[in-house]
């Protein structure tokens, strides 16, 4: 998305946080009546955040999701998958599939179809992507990603990779915080033992995460073995 016409100068990504909240208390600022907002990727951070945008705005916005794959909130269990549709549904944010940007104004979103949606916020939500420099480092990458091993090091075996710049091979997982968390210890104890010459230790991601979803107001969904949470008890906890 940064090399999307228009992006840098009239988009704001959800991630660094600081600059989406400087951006988005400006926008709130200006007050504008029935504001339209687009947001970019229809995964469980643009749901959470269209969601809140809805809470935050009121029934007077228009909210509008884009997806470009064929359905949204893929890699969740179908209990929360179908929670959160009536989540937007209810919130009346539509969510448009197979729905790829071309180009971003200052006023709306262009899609590649041709179709032009309005928007005074556009927030894109689209997942992570490498770093562009990986690409000259002469490791082995998977879609520039540094791929590593269970002791996380990369192809030059003194080099070594955790979070979402690695691309687990042995175990692929979806890029998380909870993954780099739990790879922290591992990635600690591996350095000093290559600098020691003491036998390394293997990472081994767990299967599966809890993922909590605010759902706008004071009320969560859960995601953790396909179970069917939905309420204001899981937004307290």
């Amino acid at each position: 998305l940064p090399g999307l016409p228009g992006f840098a100068d009239h988009a704001t990504a959800a991630k660094p946080l600081g600059d989406y909240a400087e951006s988005w208390q400006a926008f709130v600022a200006r007050a504008l009546p029935n504001p339209h907002v687009v947001v970019i990727g229809a995964g469980i951070g643009g749901v959470e955040l269209a969601l809140a945008s809805r809470h935050r705005l009121g029934p007077g916005a228009t909210i509008t999701l884009l997806e470009q794959a064929e359905a949204p909130l893929s890699g969740i269990g179908p209990a929360t998958r179908r929670a959160l549709l009536a989540h937007l549904a209810q919130a009346r944010i539509p969510v448009l599939t197979k729905a790829a940007p071309a180009r971003i104004t200052d006023n709306a979103v262009i899609l590649a179809d041709g179709r032009s949606l309005g928007s005074d916020f556009t927030l894109a939500v689209a997942g992570s992507r490498p770093q562009d420099w990986l690409q000259d480092t002469g490791l082995a990458l998977k879609n520039g990603f540094i791929t590593v091993s269970p002791q996380l090091q990369s192809s030059d075996p003194a080099i070594f990779a955790a979070g979402d710049c690695a691309d687990l091979a042995f175990a692929p997982r979806p890029k998380a915080g909870v993954y780099a968390v739990r790879a922290a210890p591992i990635l600690f104890h591996n350095l000093r033992a290559a600098l020691t010459d003491r036998p390394l230790r293997a990472y081994h991601p767990q299967r599966d995460y809890l993922k909590l979803i605010s759902t706008g107001s004071k009320s969560a969904v859960a995601d953790k073995w396909h179970l069917p949470l939905d309420g204001a008890w899981l937004w307290r906890w």
